[in-house]
């Protein structure tokens, strides 16, 4: 890399055009800064598949161990 591509004369071009239109094209630096916010904290932290989300295969494990654990749970599935 050289010296001169972390100029902030090429490197803020060049992070501009890795932003999302509907981030540049905001109309005032409220909207702006909100938008660049959400769309920089979604990079850094990808969204998640909820909490409560089981697959399905984990769920019929999960049943398994609990069914050895306590016999009950055989009867009322």
């Amino acid at each position: 890399m050289k010296a001169g591509t972390r100029a902030f004369s090429v490197a803020a071009p060049t992070v501009w055009n890795t932003l999302p239109a509907s981030v540049k094209s905001e109309g005032n630096i409220v909207s702006f800064r909100r938008h660049l916010k959400t769309y920089l904290f979604n990079a850094a932290y990808p969204p998640q598949p909820p909490s409560f989300f089981i697959h399905p295969l984990t769920t019929h494990a999960l049943f398994s161990i609990a069914s050895l654990l306590n016999p009950f749970v055989l009867s009322h599935h």
